[in-house]
């Protein structure tokens, strides 16, 4: 039985990088699944497990001929305002795409559009996520963006339900990056405009929000944009791309108090050399280590760096110590989250770079010595839609319990529908098996 694993809990030493041989292969690449336009167009976020092995994601364009001319309506979108996907695997190892839902089929785009980040799942099965845009409330109000509920019904289809609509001017919308629930079941999440925020479930299924936390300003910790993590004592870490000390990024800590209140802690303000402009989120380990990637920063191959793989260490006075694991060598822009596997091997992707510039898939793994050695598990062709293959990973990665890798890609697969008029696919879904 597969299952989707987050951030493994493991205690991960400080550690200097060794660079292995590359390890090119695509004969461990298998594309499972190829988007036309009509069924989802640029995968969006990293995938998700079922208890019964079926992958679920999101495409932030795509939905088919109606959604397109209503998004074109409503949104000048020409591609439709995207979709909700099941991936169900068969016996003789194909797999079966079913849109769940294709978002601005409501008037006004009142269910939402361009789904981003990855779903989570709860306990009963239900399915949420974010929109970047759509939302308004019939008055006026702006395109910035949904809280969302799918939910399944006893007939196979799959039900929609808004939870928030980030319509109000006071509240800065347009959410980007995944939610995460804590143990009472509320959600929590950020958008693009500067606000953390939180959802509380409350009588009858309604939600009601509160801000955590809305960024003042530079220098301060930027505008976070990045999807979160919490512990297990309710605290949220997060990156801005921006803000800090120079301009170049924060890492930042909220911790709730007493009367619900909550404080902000600046981690670490990148300054721009060794790493700068995380665009993604960070992980966990099991000693409170917290690991993340940066866009820039690093090795000088690249004009600002070709990124790095970092480790903050949390030290008895309540410094944290930054710990550069991996600078990339025009291997550029590493700007999806990690992931852990049993073993306490890291996993991630770039979206430009390794052999063929069309980004690729590594691992850093420890050697126990405080050392760690990068091994490139796949490199994706640059407009590969001629191989059929994926270009461009976006989203992170996922494991299964057998160690198989997944994740989806923006570009390459088909040449045929609607985006093949951009040259380089609508992009694919994608297993890496050791």
């Amino acid at each position: 039985m597969f299952r989707f694993k987050a951030s493994t809990t493991l205690i991960v030493a400080f550690a200097s990088i060794i660079l292995a041989a590359p390890a090119f292969g695509y004969d461990k690449e298998k594309v499972l699944f190829r988007f036309n336009g009509t069924d989802g167009y640029q995968p969006s976020g990293a995938l998700i497990f079922d208890k019964s092995g079926n992958l679920y994601g999101t495409t932030m364009i795509g939905g088919g001929a109606a959604a397109t001319a209503t998004c074109a309506q409503q949104l000048d979108k020409k591609h439709g305002c995207g979709v909700v996907f099941e991936l169900s695997p068969s016996a003789d190892g194909q797999w079966t795409e079913t849109v769940l839902y294709t978002f601005c089929s409501q008037t006004h785009c009142v269910d939402g559009a361009l789904p981003t980040g990855a779903l989570i799942f709860d306990s009963a099965g239900n399915l949420y996520g974010t929109t970047l845009s759509g939302g308004v409330d019939g008055k006026g109000g702006s395109y910035n963006g949904v809280v969302y509920r799918l939910s399944p019904q006893a007939d196979g289809t799959w039900q929609e339900k808004v939870l928030f609509a980030f319509d109000r001017p006071s509240v800065r919308g347009n959410p980007t990056g995944s939610l995460v629930f804590d143990s009472a079941g509320n959600l929590y999440g950020t958008t693009g405009e500067g606000v953390v925020f939180e959802l509380v479930r409350g009588k009858n299924d309604t939600w009601s929000e509160r801000i955590l936390y809305q960024c003042a300003g530079s220098p301060g910790p930027g505008s976070p944009p990045s999807s979160l993590a919490i512990d297990a004592s309710g605290n949220l870490y997060g990156t801005t791309y921006l803000g800090g000390q120079s301009n170049d990024g924060t890492v930042y800590e909220l911790s709730p108090g007493p009367n619900g209140t909550w404080t902000e802690s600046t981690l670490l303000s990148f300054d721009g050399t060794n790493s700068g402009y995380p665009d993604s989120g960070v992980i966990l380990d099991a000693a409170g280590n917290l690991y993340g990637t940066t866009a820039y920063g690093g090795h000088t191959s690249c004009t600002l760096g070709c990124g790095v793989v970092f480790e903050l260490t949390p030290g008895s006075q309540g410094q944290w110590t930054e710990k550069i694991l991996r600078s990339f060598y025009q291997e550029v822009v590493p700007d999806t989250g990690l992931i852990f596997d049993a073993a306490g091997n890291l996993y991630g992707t770039t979206h430009e770079g390794g052999q063929y510039n069309g980004g690729m898939v590594f691992e850093l793994s420890p050697d126990g010595s405080g050392k760690w050695t990068q091994t490139t598990l796949h490199s994706f062709l640059f407009d590969s839609k001629v191989a059929g293959n994926g270009s461009y990973p976006v989203g992170g990665l996922i494991l299964d319990d057998t160690g198989n890798l997944y994740g989806v890609t923006e570009g390459g697969g088909s040449q045929e529908g609607e985006c093949s008029y951009y040259g380089s696919g609508c992009g694919v879904v994608f297993e890496l098996t050791p």
